[in-house]
């Protein structure tokens, strides 16, 4: 009697100690696969999310014309469409404290603005809870050079799918991210940079990559196209036009010529009568970050036999520039001019 008692008690140990098993392995399961970083997705799995906002209480957007970063933060706060009802809203966005804001506050009458703080993480994490209720994702922008020259053309994502941007700082814990945005009800990032993907990746989020202006342009075009149906221009802008480049080197090439030509223009083409009217010349362009300026001078200019006629319907010479590179494509091109009684 006692052995088969002692038997059967050895039978519920072993059960115990396998349910306790069994249990722990789902449990430490569980937690592993709870700590490994979301999926890289891309762009078009997060058309269909919406945001949810909280009441609009401002009329305008101040920002500080020192800190670079407010004015990404303050994008998706001044501007932003909503698919679930097909609408948007767009409120002015004033950079910096001076007499011209002020007199547009005056003259429209707007006493209510919200002024984000310096662009770092505390302060647009305010922003973000200020503005949305329920964000369905948030752009992660790392502070740096890197992470604002490509956050220009990746923000403005943030209006069309309205969603916060948020600045990471270089000593934040993935953790307290992570927590931070699962406070706001976010459900995927958009990292800027690989700066931002890197810290992306210890997070829970699924995540789309914008490594590169290549992916930035890329999914904002996605992104435009599906808001407004089709994307009929785009605009191209010289980066130098923002932020000149310190002048190391300066290389002149100067080169002259005398064209001795006749031409006659017909409305199919141009005919060389005398002479060519095209000439070629090589510039030696060396590697690396350069401004290239391609002038042309008209030193002199006779139409003998033909100055009688010149001056009476006050003929000038036109020039046309075309720039090319080693294999032939071409990188540049001025329309014609007038050069003014034949100099310049």
């Amino acid at each position: 009697m006692w052995k088969s008692s002692r038997k059967v008690r050895k039978g519920i140990i072993a059960a115990v100690i396998v349910s306790l098993l069994l249990i722990a392995g789902l449990c430490i399961r569980s937690l592993t696969v709870g700590r490994q970083g979301g999926s890289s997705i891309e762009i078009s799995r997060i058309l269909d999310l919406t945001s949810e906002r909280n009441d609009v209480v401002y009329d305008h957007v101040i920002v500080s014309g020192e800190d670079r970063f407010s004015s990404l933060v303050a994008v998706p706060l001044s501007c932003w469409y909503d698919i679930s009802d097909n609408s948007s809203v767009l409120l002015p966005l004033l950079v910096g404290d001076s007499e011209p804001a002020a007199r547009f506050v005056s003259l429209t009458g707007r006493n209510a603005p919200l002024i984000p703080g310096p662009g770092k993480y505390s302060s647009s994490l305010e922003a973000a809870r200020a503005a949305f209720s329920s964000p369905a994702g948030a752009i992660l922008v790392p502070e740096g050079d890197e992470g604002y020259d490509l956050a220009l053309m990746a923000v403005p994502m943030a209006s069309y799918l309205n969603i916060p941007v948020v600045v990471l700082e270089d000593a934040l814990d993935p953790d307290e991210v992570e927590r931070d945005l699962m406070g706001l009800g976010i459900s995927y990032v958009i990292a800027v940079s690989g700066k931002a993907v890197d810290f992306a990746r210890k997070m829970r989020f699924d995540r789309v990559e914008i490594r590169d202006a290549g992916d930035a342009i890329l999914d904002t075009a996605e992104v435009v196209r599906d808001r407004f149906g089709r994307l009929d221009y785009v605009t191209m802008t010289n980066p130098g036009d923002t932020r000149k480049e310190p002048v190391v080197r300066t290389t002149v090439q100067e080169e002259s010529v005398d064209l001795r030509s006749l031409l006659i223009d017909t409305s199919t083409r141009d005919v060389d009568l005398i002479g060519e009217s095209v000439t070629t010349h090589l510039i030696d362009v060396p590697e690396g970050v350069f401004d290239l300026v391609v002038e042309v001078n008209f030193t002199d200019v006779k139409a003998y036999p033909m100055d009688p006629l010149k001056n009476a319907f006050d003929v000038e010479p036109i020039s046309f520039m075309t720039l090319t590179d080693h294999q032939g494509r071409l990188a540049g091109y001025s329309p014609s001019f007038s050069v003014g009684g034949g100099s310049n």
